[in-house]
């Protein structure tokens, strides 16, 4: 069976970040599900894969065009902000050469990318957190 564009870009980019971050369950940086963040040290900033997606652009000679979505968040220590950064540029680059998922070629659009940066507060816990929201064509 093949699977839909979405879950075949979550499939190769939760792997891609799995084998780069290591299993957050077993100490290393990657989580597929948000964590209790307060249960975590933030030597290092953590990544987590959010949410997929998948919309559908205007058909072209009867051929639908999908554009799977995902999105990556990583949370790290309020003082280091240096290490988001370098944490969300890695993923970044990554995503930019990416141009095949499961059976599908694809192509970021940077039209539909957002990249932030911000500030959390939850009790007494201060974090930076960096959001890769990014939607690719499928040709």
């Amino acid at each position: 069976m093949v699977d839909t564009p979405d879950y075949a870009l979550y499939k190769e980019v939760g792997g891609y970040l799995f084998d780069k971050y290591g299993d957050g369950s077993d100490g290393g940086q990657f989580f597929k599900t948000f964590p209790e963040l307060h249960d975590y040290s933030f030597n290092n900033p953590i990544v987590i894969l959010g949410n997929q997606s998948m919309g559908q652009g205007t058909p072209l000679k009867g051929v639908l065009a999908s554009r799977p979505a995902i999105t990556i968040h990583v949370f790290g220590d309020i003082e280091a902000l240096d290490d988001v950064q370098d944490v969300k540029q890695s993923i970044y680059s990554y995503l930019m050469q990416l141009s095949a998922v499961g059976d599908y070629r694809v192509e970021l659009d940077p039209r539909n990318l957002i990249n932030t940066v911000s500030q959390e507060q939850e009790d007494n816990l201060r974090l930076w957190h960096a959001t890769l929201d990014v939607t690719f064509k499928v040709n």
